[in-house]
């Protein structure tokens, strides 16, 4: 059943779906696409983050990049260590 007042993606819409699309194969060989190891999470604590800077309307990333996991801590230490070790990466010790 379709909704005859909701519209379609827009070309624009399809644009930036293909271009982060693209990096699910790369994300699901490795386990996660990229991590960074920096800067815990908080709602002021990445820049602003786009898949297409010139086509998108609405900023939303939760990090500067695409597929980029942000670290949370609150949850303990050890186990962000843990699951950055599970994927290859070392916490940063700065």
């Amino acid at each position: 059943m379709t909704r005859a007042f909701l519209a379609g993606p827009t070309d624009r819409t399809r644009a930036v779906w293909r271009k982060v699309s693209a990096l699910f194969p790369e994300e699901r060989r490795r386990g996660v696409y990229d991590v960074d190891t920096k800067t815990p999470s908080s709602t002021t604590s990445h820049a602003p983050g786009y898949i297409d800077r010139d086509r998108e309307l609405i900023v939303g990333l939760q990090t500067d990049a695409p597929l980029k996991r942000a670290i949370m801590p609150a949850g303990g230490l050890r186990m962000v260590e843990n699951g950055l070790a599970a994927y290859g990466y070392i916490l940063d010790p700065g």
